[in-house]
């Protein structure tokens, strides 16, 4: 009896130690920052009808500097309201915009440059 004891004690000890070993390291992963949130908007909210699935997209100082000091509309052509305020992710919309946006500041394109490039575009 004392054997089996024993025997369960060091199993019991060995899986632990292993369980600790691979549990920790598949927590500590790291992970990558998303470049957009799904939520869904109720009725009322700016950036879409009621319901609909938008984004918010995360975007650099730069790029947030450009949207502020920009006068662009989204567009989508439906929602008429500021990029800046706009979440939708209708084609063509802000999601898309900020997106195309964020990736000018990447390139190291001036503001000058950016703005000519959404208006040619977008259109606007």
């Amino acid at each position: 009896m004392n054997r089996t004891l024993i025997t369960v004690i060091v199993i019991a000890a060995f899986a632990g130690l292993i369980v600790g070993l691979i549990i920790p390291s598949a927590l500590n992963k790291p992970s990558s920052p998303p470049v957009a949130t799904l939520s869904t908007r109720s009725p009322g909210d700016t950036g879409g009808t009621a319901g609909e699935k938008v984004a918010e997209v995360k975007l650099s100082p730069e790029a947030e500097k450009i949207l502020a000091e920009s006068d662009f509309d989204c567009a989508c052509g439906t929602c008429e309201i500021k990029l800046e305020d706009c979440t939708c992710d209708a084609p063509k919309g802000s999601v898309e915009m900020k997106r195309f946006i964020e990736d000018k500041v990447r390139e190291g394109k001036s503001k000058q440059q950016i703005v000519e490039l959404v208006e040619k575009k977008y259109g606007i």
